[in-house]
């Protein structure tokens, strides 16, 4: 039994750099200046290949962090993807992040008594 749970704990451990989660805003306002940063653990000698639709890579492509400006899309679904390669050569599962621009509020005019 201690041979079984030794070996489930090293191949859990060797899989860990590819079971990263990446944290998502739960939504992004429309028209928004302010760049959100996505990002997920670092791997020592690891490139990270991200792709987003929606938005804009603002920065920090081959990194293990970008920034993303939001501030031209359309209210709607969307999505930020990022694929590690190791040092070797070997690719991870993709990881992906659903994100929601809202439509910015429409208040109505000001009335009185």
């Amino acid at each position: 039994m201690k041979k079984l749970l030794i070996t489930v704990a090293l191949f859990l451990a060797a899989n860990a750099a590819f079971s990263q989660a990446l944290p998502c805003p739960h939504f992004i306002c429309e028209q928004d200046p302010n760049q959100t940063t996505y990002a997920v653990t670092n791997t020592p000698g690891s490139t990270y290949q991200w792709a987003i639709t929606g938005g804009t890579i603002a920065s920090g492509q081959g990194t293990n962090s970008i920034q993303v400006d939001w501030s031209a899309a359309i209210p709607g679904n969307y999505q930020v993807e990022v694929l590690e390669t190791d040092a070797n050569g070997c690719e991870g599962d993709p990881v992906l992040c659903d994100v929601t621009i809202n439509p910015t509020p429409v208040t109505g005019a000001i009335t009185h008594d």
